[in-house]
């Protein structure tokens, strides 16, 4: 082999470009290469100018190699003198001219074969089998005929497999390799040890027919030993004697730091000559976009390294690192527990979207957890092209900021020459505090744009019919978050990230809690900014005192104890309220009022008529989409979307019943109506059923595509746990851990209303205060309380509710049930404790044995 230094022209033919070198500046500036891609040995190929890309600033690394490509980079691999063999001529007569002087460099020297003496494949595609077997010659091995046995394919790819010659490269055999695997490849037999031939040649005997024949050839190769001093690595006690191709062919050019990049992983430094090639992170031994649990992680790591972590003397160590910054002492508890699904770190560390990557070290059993955030910034400008940078910004509150300097974004560092004005961009940030995080990536984000179908508040939304849930990291921006509420069948907007996560809420039609009906407004004291309140009562059913703005002491009618009306309001984060009066004859929204006859019937459920029985004022039509705030006479406050869910509300006798309205002025049908119902009988439509509802906990806050509100919670309903959807007169904060009975639901299947079940349906509810007597105990069909002592029926129907740790078995859910269980096996399970909770009993009269038996348990002692 002939190591002769040579400076090729960076004029070539565009057939030459794709395996040889370009302009460029490094893989970074490849626009098609990304990270699925083999990203450190592309980059470093270019370093040595091995492989680079074409023309265009492209690398081309799904592109299938030919052999004659091939040829071309083995030859720039290995330094080898090829324009000497300019114009030269070899035996085969498919190799095109750009390529003979490879082909011939490489066929002197040893590295390659054809198929026969006259045919090299100059245009096939080159094989793993082919490709990793030059690499192989260039390091030494398979010097002699007699190293390929039976089969030159099975024995080259048996030794390769011994050295890792294929890691990261993904291929079969016989599969063509791209220039992503090729480059990959090279990397791998640039860090290869040479060797050289120890085995024994034996004797050649020539048979009869004149073939040649090696007698008693034994294969053997050994490490050649390191030369010159080089070592190609520079981390203290990796110099292993031997001479790898990096130090034969750079000597102490070419040298790889294990190091950490700016996100904490274990990482190499390439760099050659003067020049940083980059940094690289290992390959996690696994990585996830969503929630992770404590759980997940224990059954990665297993029992043999969890034991290792949590272990007295010389534990192993457990390093987490979120978005650069370590977190210091982690306990290992919070991020790998058995049978704990709750999320790792505390406060929780990932969702939907966090990248969580987890590093598990086989000789040492550490592990190191890294965890990367997507953020989300906003253009301000369009790229300046002078300046070669753009203005951007963060978005909403995300408790971390950039350090000084790192916006305007430059086009040297990042592919911005193509970003606009209020473009959004997705970014990953890093550094080792939250106030200097610097900018480590960006890419374009993704704008969905259509129409609202249906919505969790907090949890997703369904545009077009599909479902967006929102990212861990998304920022917090009151109107654009999590939170918000839409218009169903109206248009929004959307930002997402790469996992199609929501991170932003551009542009949404918001749901009716931007109106309010003020029964009154007054003063509490004398008439200071700080004075005026109003009674409220907001379209989510909410009714509170709110504190307005001061702008109401310049106008005395509204000081004195003004009476009800509509106001369109917004709020500051003071909580204080700005209204604006919605008035009759007003260009977007009219309102209006009806007052019944005395003891006259107002609203009809299933009529379109507000003011049946019209005294005073405008009767108006409803809709299917009005909404009716009703407030009864215990001031109890419902929401019915509808005239086919609102009751009928009829004026008691010598009474009348008044409702106020807002109705579009393009529209002949309300769209907000309030009624004080204390003076009127409130007349459900809804059935009653027999079902028991024991209501677990609160799910999430929802709106169907029929713009009805409801609110799913999960429950035992007639003993099996599932997920229930509570309708508009209920909220988020429902007693939990209840059982309710008289449910009554309306058309769409929600909840309408419900009762705690008392001695009418032969249930006791009993509450366990956690005192020295509030054990319970089990003999011979009888299970004792501190209070009863039950007969238990043989088909008795037990339900154990774990929210204590000493009884469930997952500490990551914050309760579990144990259904249909016997009477001992609750015994059993909560011996030796006391107890508090709850318990709701049902107890056949007939025969005094106990039937159905709820227990929930919200902590023990030990007795």
């Amino acid at each position: 082999m002939r190591n002769l230094k040579r400076a090729l022209s960076l004029l070539l033919s565009s057939a030459m470009v794709l395996g040889m070198l370009v302009m460029g500046s490094s893989a970074a500036s490849y626009t098609d290469v990304t990270s699925t891609h083999n990203e450190e040995a592309i980059e470093v190929m270019k370093a040595v100018s091995v492989m680079v890309g074409d023309e265009n600033g492209n690398f081309n690394p799904d592109k299938t190699v030919t052999r004659a490509e091939m040829a071309a980079i083995m030859a720039n691999l290995l330094n080898l003198d090829y324009d000497y063999y300019t114009g030269a001529k070899t035996s085969f007569t498919d190799v095109p001219e750009w390529a003979s002087k490879y082909v011939a460099a490489c066929q002197a020297n040893g590295i390659i074969a054809g198929y026969n003496s006259t045919t090299y494949g100059a245009n096939d595609t080159v094989t793993a089998a082919q490709a990793g077997l030059m690499m192989m010659k260039a390091l030494g091995y398979f010097q002699y005929q007699g190293d390929f046995e039976q089969d030159w394919q099975l024995a080259t790819i048996k030794q390769a497999s011994k050295i890792n010659l294929y890691d990261g490269v993904n291929s079969n055999a016989t599969d063509a390799l791209t220039r992503n695997q090729v480059a990959q490849l090279a990397l791998n037999t640039l860090e290869a040890t040479m060797v050289d031939f120890t085995g024994e040649l034996g004797t050649e005997v020539k048979l009869p027919d004149g073939t040649t024949i090696q007698m008693n050839y034994r294969s053997e190769y050994s490490n050649r030993a390191a030369k010159g001093g080089y070592d190609y690595t520079t981390t203290a006690g990796t110099d292993d004697n031997t001479l790898q191709l990096a130090e034969e062919l750079y000597g102490n050019d070419l040298k790889k730091t294990a190091t950490s990049d700016n996100f904490g992983r274990a990482a190499d430094q390439w760099k050659y000559k003067t020049v940083t090639v980059g940094t690289y992170s290992d390959k996690a031994d696994a990585t996830y976009t969503s929630k992770v649990s404590r759980a997940d992680l224990y059954n990665l790591v297993g029992k043999s390294v969890y034991d290792d972590l949590t272990k007295s003397q010389n534990p192993s160590t457990l390093t987490v690192t979120v978005d650069g910054k370590s977190i210091a002492s982690p306990n290992v508890t919070d991020y790998i527990d058995k049978n704990n699904t709750a999320s790792i770190g505390n406060p929780a560390a990932t969702g939907n979207s966090s990248s969580v990557e987890v590093y598990i070290d086989n000789d040492t059993n550490d592990v190191d957890i890294v965890i990367v955030n997507t953020y989300l910034m906003k253009a301000s400008d369009d790229y300046n092209s002078k300046n070669e940078s753009v203005a951007a910004n963060l978005v909403g509150t995300v408790g971390v900021s950039l350090k000084a300097g790192e916006t305007p974004i430059s086009s040297d560092d990042f592919a911005v020459k193509n970003v606009k004005e209020d473009d959004y961009l997705l970014v990953t940030l890093a550094g080792s505090t939250d106030s200097n995080k610097e900018i480590q990536s960006v890419e374009p984000a993704t704008v969905i744009t259509g129409t609202v179908n249906s919505y969790s508040v907090g949890n997703n939304v369904t545009i077009d019919g599909t479902k967006y849930e929102y990212s861990f990291s998304a920022p917090t921006d009151s109107g654009h978050d999590k939170n918000v509420s839409f218009e169903i069948g109206e248009q929004t907007t959307v930002i997402v990230d790469n996992n199609g996560y929501i991170m932003y809420v551009d542009e949404a039609t918001v749901a009716a809690n931007k109106y309010v009906y003020i029964a009154e407004i007054g003063s509490q004291g004398a008439f200071t900014s700080q004075d005026f309140v109003g009674d409220a009562y907001f379209m989510d059913g909410t009714h509170k005192t709110i504190n307005l703005k001061n702008k109401f002491s310049d106008d005395s009618s509204v000081t004195k104890n003004t009476t009800g009306a509509w106001y369109a309001y917004t709020v500051n984060s003071s909580e204080v309220y700005t209204l604006t009066k919605l008035t009759a004859g007003a260009a977007e929204n009219n309102t209006g009022s009806v007052t019944s006859t005395t003891a006259g019937t107002l609203v009809k459920n299933g009529n379109v008529t507000i003011g049946i029985d019209k005294g005073t004022g405008t009767a108006i039509k409803a809709n299917n989409s009005t909404v009716f705030v009703v407030v009864d006479d215990d001031d109890n406050v419902a929401v019915y979307t509808g005239v086919s869910k609102v009751p009928t509300i009829k004026a008691n006798t010598g009474k009348t019943v008044t409702a106020n309205y807002v109705v579009s002025s393009n529209s002949a049908f309300a769209k907000y109506v309030f009624i004080d119902a204390s003076d009127a009988k409130i007349d459900d439509a809804t059935t009653t059923s027999s079902d028991f509802v024991y209501l677990l906990k609160y799910d999430s806050t929802n709106k169907d595509a029929d713009k009805n509100d409801y609110y799913t919670y999960k429950a035992i309903v007639n003993g099996e746990e599932k997920t229930i959807n509570l309708g508009e007169n209920f909220s988020n904060s429902e007693t939990c851990f209840t059982l309710y009975t008289d449910v009554k639901y309306d058309e769409n299947g929600y909840v309408d209303s419900m009762n705690v079940v008392d001695s009418n349906d032969d249930y006791s509810q009993v509450t366990l205060s956690g005192g020295s007597s509030s054990g319970i105990g089990y003999e011979d069909g009888i299970l004792t309380t501190w209070k009863d002592n039950f007969v238990v029926d043989q088909n008795c129907k037990i339900y154990l509710i774990a929210a204590d740790s000493n009884v469930k078995v997952d500490a990551g859910k914050s309760y579990e049930v144990s259904a249909n269980i016997s009477a001992n096996t609750l015994y059993t399970m909560l011996k030796g404790y006391k107890l508090t909770g709850n318990y709701f009993a049902q107890v056949n009269d007939d025969t005094n044995t106990l039937t159905t038996l709820y227990v929930y348990i919200s902590a023990t002692a030990a007795i």
